[in-house]
């Protein structure tokens, strides 16, 4: 378990060439061009894509295997494989989300992924489809933004939910809705900038498992002795 929070630091090093903040008015920007643009196919696959993942924080790979399960008349949940799996934590290899509090239109859009995302996976075109999807994000960020610095890509979606639902939930509900815990990453770019978009511009909230919430606080805590337990080694030189 903690060998696998370690792995989380230095996957942030590697993607530091990503924006972790995908700013609210450029998400309304791109998502305009993306939906205007007809000289490109899939731009409606690459909306679809954004949306979903800016309103459930997965990681655009795990859109290859999800399901969403209607339970009676109001209660819909979203059924998620996770990415990273570790062997000696299978429990925690998929996670599920309550969306049923979503709007219709964010609610069609992840529709429209999972079954994509199932479509592409059973015919081995997920990776191709992934990467046209964050060429055509990374080509409306250049045209609708000429002055972004880096353009956004699909991963950047799930860090600003990550940083999103940081101001709404507990950390082990932020750690159950995104199936790993969130260690800071890559913030000191934006200094004393808020990573998170306001309030009111944060609408559809995800709710995460009970049980994986019980876990993830469990999981936390056990993190957060082995921190102070290296403090403690340090200070006596070992």
């Amino acid at each position: 378990m903690l060998s696998v929070e370690a792995g989380v630091r230095s996957r942030a090093r590697q993607n530091s060439n990503v924006p972790t903040r995908f700013d609210y008015h450029h998400h309304n920007v791109v998502r305009k061009f993306l939906r205007a643009s007809t000289l490109y196919g899939g731009s409606d696959c690459a909306e679809d894509w954004l949306v979903s993942s800016l309103h459930t924080g997965l990681s655009p790979q795990e859109w290859a295997l999800t399901d969403i399960e209607q339970v009676g008349k109001s209660s819909i949940w979203l059924h998620v494989v996770s990415s990273e799996v570790d062997p000696e934590y299978s429990a925690w290899s998929y996670r599920s989300l309550d969306i049923s509090n979503f709007n219709p239109e964010v609610l069609a859009s992840i529709a429209r992924m999972v079954d994509r995302g199932r479509s592409w996976a059973t015919s081995g075109r997920f990776a191709k489809k992934q990467s046209e999807a964050n060429a055509l994000l990374s080509r409306a960020c250049k045209a609708a933004i000429p002055r972004l610095q880096a353009p956004y890509s699909l991963e950047s979606a799930r860090y600003q939910f990550i940083e999103n639902m940081r101001t709404k939930c507990a950390e082990e509900d932020v750690a159950a809705l995104v199936g790993t815990i969130c260690l800071e990453f890559n913030r000191a770019s934006y200094h004393h900038r808020r990573a998170a978009w306001q309030d009111d511009e944060i609408k559809n909230i995800p709710i995460p498992s009970a049980k994986l919430v019980a876990n993830m606080r469990l999981r936390l805590e056990v993190f957060s002795l082995r921190v102070m337990a290296r403090k403690l080694m340090s200070r006596r030189g070992f």
